[in-house]
């Protein structure tokens, strides 16, 4: 949510915890709700100062870095794709398994 290229939601799939916390808000869990709301308050909070930090000491490799995480989402956020080969999950719904990045123009 700071840095750019790098979502809240990603963080969570990353961490295995995207589903429980989306079951905390169907359900209205509100004291799972409040723990993870602390914890990211505190979390962004802390890293944030460290970020800081980091800007001050060595704010051209962050400024590359950072570039880099931009650059580097742009091939998973690109909105032309073409469909190599699709799989079946676990609802029995059919879903892209592999894709391809294309130009707008080779859209049918």
């Amino acid at each position: 949510m700071i840095l750019p290229g790098i979502s809240g939601s990603f963080l969570l799939v990353i961490m295995g915890k995207y589903e429980q916390v989306l079951a905390a808000v169907s359900n209205r869990d509100l004291l799972s709700l409040v723990v993870f709301g602390l914890g990211t308050i505190v979390g962004l909070g802390l890293f944030v100062r460290v970020l800081s930090w980091l800007f001050k000491k060595h704010h051209d490799i962050v400024i590359a870095v950072l570039t880099g995480f931009m650059i580097g989402s742009l091939r998973k956020v690109w909105p032309w794709k073409e469909v190599i080969s699709t799989r079946i999950n676990s609802h029995g719904e059919l879903v892209p398994l592999l894709e391809r990045n294309i130009l707008p123009e080779q859209l049918d």
